[in-house]
């Protein structure tokens, strides 16, 4: 998984702030980037995935999209 100089979510130690390339079904979260610049330079969205602002827990799979 891909997390790139993010910020740290103040208000949930443990979680990051970002954009995060998220498949919602079957569940997979493939990075997580501080800019959504970042998201369209650094990779293409494969097929069934999508680009949401939120917050994502250290050392796993979790992502709370806003």
């Amino acid at each position: 998984m891909t997390d790139h100089a993010l910020e740290l979510d103040p208000d949930n130690p443990g979680w990051i702030r970002g954009w995060g390339v998220v498949r919602m079904s079957p569940w997979a979260v493939q990075g997580v980037y501080p800019t959504e610049a970042e998201v369209v330079a650094a990779c293409a969205q494969p097929p069934g995935f999508e680009v949401k602002h939120g917050a994502r827990k250290l050392d796993s799979n979790d992502f709370v999209a806003e």
